[in-house]
């Protein structure tokens, strides 16, 4: 009799809850429900589900790739790092006026810091993986597609349906088709790389453009930045200049 009840008691909350969800169209009988779920797990995915959470909501989120978007895995994070990097070994190279010797041959052991920095960012990873949790938020790993304008069906199989939908899938590098396109490097596989190339054109007078072709000069790669228009275009021109003139003095053309 106790199991009777409980099955009824189960049966009874399914059926009121897809009762209260009857106003969403066409969802799937096994298909999870929740109140909010959210594609994507960068910063404002992240936010978004974690504020939903908060508020008493049922949350799933849906990642295909690392956890953290672009500032923890191929911007902010892993740019600055090695902009550390960057700026140890310039100011190294100041050691000599205060009678430091052996400056001269210094050289980067650049899969020791690969390894380092790359580790770092997996450490951030975990703790976004944590904070879901802690969130009491579901994790699904893969990609989405919407069945309806209420139900998106993971890569891996799983089917989920919410009232709210939040797409927060960031975007893409929209990489010029020109001949040799594919031989070149978008700002994503500057951190991929295995080892420093001896000389690379950036190509792009925009903040990325010059953050990483000052990072790469800075690291010992001969580098030259190509710009089509107006250089840091949203930079005020005094600025331009002085920057213009550290990028000469560091060596970068």
């Amino acid at each position: 009799k106790m199991l009777s009840k409980i099955q009824l008691k189960s049966t009874y909350l399914t059926n009121f809850q897809r009762a209260y969800f009857s106003r969403m169209a066409n969802v799937s009988p096994d298909a999870k429900v929740y109140d909010c779920v959210v594609i994507g797990g960068g910063s404002g995915g992240m936010g978004a589900g974690r504020k939903a959470a908060a508020l008493g909501k049922k949350v799933a989120l849906i990642e295909n790739k690392k956890l953290g978007g672009t500032c923890v895995n191929v911007g902010c994070v892993p740019k600055k790092v090695m902009l550390n990097l960057a700026s140890y070994v310039e100011e190294a190279q100041l050691f000599r006026d205060y009678g430091v010797r052996g400056t001269e041959n210094m050289s980067i052991d650049w899969k020791h810091f690969k390894q380092q920095r790359d580790g770092y960012v997996a450490r951030l990873n975990g703790i976004y993986a944590n904070n879901l949790k802690n969130s009491g938020i579901d994790f699904f790993q893969g990609t989405a597609s919407f069945e309806n304008a209420n139900e998106v069906v993971t890569s891996e199989g799983a089917k989920l349906a919410a009232e709210h939908i939040v797409v927060a899938s960031g975007s893409s590098t929209n990489v010029p088709k020109f001949p040799g396109w594919e031989h070149c490097w978008t700002s994503d596989d500057v951190f991929k790389m295995e080892e420093l190339p001896k000389s690379v054109v950036v190509l792009g007078g925009g903040y990325i453009g010059v953050e990483m072709s000052q990072i790469l000069c800075g690291l010992g790669v001969k580098t030259s930045l190509v710009s089509r228009g107006l250089f840091v275009g949203m930079v005020d021109s005094e600025v331009v200049c002085v920057l213009l003139e550290n990028m000469k003095k560091l060596g970068l053309d």
